[in-house]
């Protein structure tokens, strides 16, 4: 009878408390999806300084004014963020390129490039695309046999 209460007290002990089985101060709050404020961009085209305006409206990817392309159209599309050493005079930053694979009215394949520099606009235009497209988008990843990022 004695070990059945001390039994029964150590049960109600260790099975009553919170149970340990996250990562405690580890865990990153959850944090809101980025809302997009805005569905015209300044951006760059291929390059960076190559000017353009991007446009998504309508369930449509336009650029500086030409007819743009569906959802249809495009085949695959991802977002690559590449960091620039500081050189001379410019310093450290980071480009986002989105890279757009589609089909052209006219059947063929193209490809478009679309940069940013500023993180935010980027954001806005990543969570726009996603809403968009977002079961085309292609994720590269860093393949550690060849050791190289590969899509």
């Amino acid at each position: 009878m004695k070990h059945q209460i001390l039994f029964s007290i150590f049960s109600i002990i260790c099975f009553s408390g919170p149970a340990i089985a996250d990562l405690g101060p580890a865990d990153v709050p959850k944090s809101k999806p980025v809302q997009a404020t805005q569905a015209t961009f300044d951006a760059w085209c291929v390059e960076k300084n190559n000017d353009c305006t991007v446009k998504l409206k309508n369930k449509r990817l336009s650029v500086d004014g030409s007819s743009g392309i569906t959802a249809d159209q495009l085949i695959t599309w991802s977002r690559e963020d590449n960091y620039r050493n500081p050189s001379g005079f410019i310093g450290g930053h980071h480009l986002y390129a989105y890279n757009f694979r589609y089909t052209r009215s006219n059947g063929d394949i193209g490809n478009a490039k679309i940069v940013f520099q500023n993180s935010d606009v980027s954001d806005q235009f990543y969570g726009l695309v996603k809403e968009w497209v977002s079961s085309k988008e292609s994720r590269c990843r860093y393949n550690f046999e060849y050791r190289e990022v590969r899509c």
